[in-house]
């Protein structure tokens, strides 16, 4: 199984930036809050595409639903 994973990101959150961890594959993606210690999943069954987009500052990857 081949997969992405981030150890140090950021992800907007209802309009807030929070730090954590990322880890996409081909059955799903995972955001684990860096604070909170939360695990996020969404299956790719539920996403359309995902776009990867380069910033003045920063890199950004977009999901779809």
């Amino acid at each position: 199984m081949d997969f992405l994973e981030y150890s140090d990101i950021s992800a907007e959150i209802k309009g807030c930036m929070t730090s954590g961890k990322l880890k996409m594959t081909d059955q799903n993606i995972i955001f684990k809050n860096g604070k909170t210690g939360k695990v996020e999943q969404v299956p790719s069954s539920e996403f359309d595409v995902v776009n990867f987009q380069n910033f003045k500052r920063a890199r950004g990857v977009f999901v779809f639903f």
